[in-house]
């Protein structure tokens, strides 16, 4: 067994269904030395059900006032409890591991330029989900669009991947500064794989290897998600993409509000 250890980061906003499970999981596996969990104050039984299950050293909980946020909840995590940490996984609550997971993606890390790796997300059913796609263009953002990429099974080089499930670098995440927190939530995954890349570090997914991810595919996004969707979309590609990305964007949010209006009259399904 590859002898390298993992510091796992879990951010928890009302995830009180989901806590058990991902903690039996990491606590399960041998490359797993701590688990941190981050709660965005949660007004459900999250932190009472991660209160259960630290034992010793292993489990940490922090508690935070407010909801800050999907990256800057990961980014405390890392500043405050894994300074000595060698590899650090970003894993949401609603994930499911197999015992094997780390084993398999910790051989790549023999790659002194691998940063990041990620795997390929699959609903319960093995449906897959996006777990790993091509930057937004000015074109895709208009079109309101992502681009996949097709691995085929293999272990190939990538644009950026999911957030829900990402096996990182110490180094590589602390060169990069965390997660940048303009993004409360959505495209901080983007923007940081973005950032990884510009200084030399490779972002991968090993598609041979699995992880459950369900939670929010195939449902309805609420109004506040949407919100926060479309200001996140504007300041990637503002950042990136100059002024015609942001106008892009402008106009994305435009033709999403149109056709929400259109639903709402009944003139479109």
């Amino acid at each position: 067994m590859n002898p390298r250890t993992v510091t796992a980061i879990v951010v928890t906003y009302n995830s009180g269904r989901f806590v058990d499970r991902i903690l039996e999981d990491l606590l399960a596996m041998d490359h797993v030395d701590r688990v941190v969990v981050v709660d965005n104050n949660s007004s459900d039984d999250s932190t009472a059900r991660v209160r259960s299950r630290i034992v010793g050293e292993k489990v940490t909980l922090i508690e935070s006032a407010s909801n800050v946020g999907f990256g800057a909840a990961v980014n405390r995590a890392v500043h405050e409890e894994c300074q000595h940490s060698e590899f650090i996984a970003v894993v949401n609550p609603d994930v499911g591991l197999g015992t094997d997971v780390f084993d398999r993606l910790l051989d790549q890390f023999d790659d002194d330029r691998l940063g990041v790796i990620g795997v390929q997300l699959a609903r319960s059913d093995g449906t897959p989900v996006s777990s790993a796609r091509f930057f937004p263009s000015r074109s895709t953002i208009l079109r309101r669009t992502a681009v996949e990429v097709e691995h085929g099974g293999r272990t190939i080089s990538v644009d950026w991947l999911c957030g829900a499930f990402m096996l990182w670098r110490a180094d590589a995440f602390r060169e990069v500064h965390g997660f940048s927190s303009d993004y409360f939530l959505y495209y901080e995954d983007v923007d940081i794989c973005r950032r990884a890349r510009e200084l030399g570090w490779d972002v991968v997914i090993a598609g041979s290897v699995s992880a459950v991810h369900d939670q929010g595919h195939g449902a309805k996004t609420s109004p506040v998600l949407l919100r926060a969707n479309r200001r996140s979309r504007r300041r990637y590609a503002r950042r990136w993409l100059g002024k015609s990305g942001w106008a892009a964007a402008l106009a994305a949010d435009v033709l999403e509000q149109a056709g929400t209006t259109l639903r709402r009259i009944g003139l479109r399904r």
